[in-house]
């Protein structure tokens, strides 16, 4: 016969235990890339007193209090399970803040009037003014309504390109490239 040898292996990785530490690595690096980014996207925002940007330069605030300050509402966040981290404005914000990026028409609020609240409802003999009064009927509601998105929209003025996050971004993959590298 022949003198052969039989050897069975069977072996057990455990791949979370392989690879925990390097996803924990991996979401520090992103999440130190994503507060660079921010604070590279607020650094391009200046403050000025009512002065607009030069269309092609990062939009100006102008307080911090404001409760529309887009400065302020920039955020990021990392996505553990996925490995990626978003920066960008919140939902107050978010349109707005497209508007300056890529430049166009600000967007139409619609303004909810009920009953009780004080709102337009007719145009004023002198010219572009409006009549407010305390809406007593539905009627008025509507009209008030239908008033408020003619007014927005009569208003409106084309807003230049101010991009702030896109001369950021360049940077930011640098960043984080640096910073998975440095794990390695």
């Amino acid at each position: 016969m022949s003198d052969m040898m039989v050897i069975n292996f069977s072996s057990f990785v455990d791949r979370g235990a392989v690879l925990g530490p390097y996803k924990r690595q991996a979401v520090k690096a992103l999440g130190k890339a994503g507060a660079y980014s921010r604070k590279d996207v607020q650094r391009l925002m200046k403050k000025t007193k009512n002065k607009s940007a030069p269309p092609g330069e990062a939009p100006r605030y102008h307080t911090a209090a404001s409760a529309f300050n887009l400065r302020s509402r920039i955020f990021f966040g990392v996505d553990r399970d996925d490995l990626s981290v978003l920066i960008g404005p919140d939902q107050k914000t978010i349109k707005i803040a497209r508007t300056h990026e890529e430049g166009g028409y600000p967007p139409v609020y619609h303004i909810k009037y009920s009953k009780g609240q004080v709102g337009p409802i007719r145009k004023a003999r002198s010219g572009s003014l409006y009549v407010f009064v305390r809406l007593r009927s539905r009627k008025q509601v509507l009209r008030a309504r239908s008033l408020s998105l003619i007014a927005q929209k009569v208003t409106l003025k084309r807003y230049p390109r101010r991009p702030f996050f896109a001369p950021t971004m360049p940077k930011a993959e640098t960043h984080l490239l640096n910073n998975l590298e440095g794990m390695m």
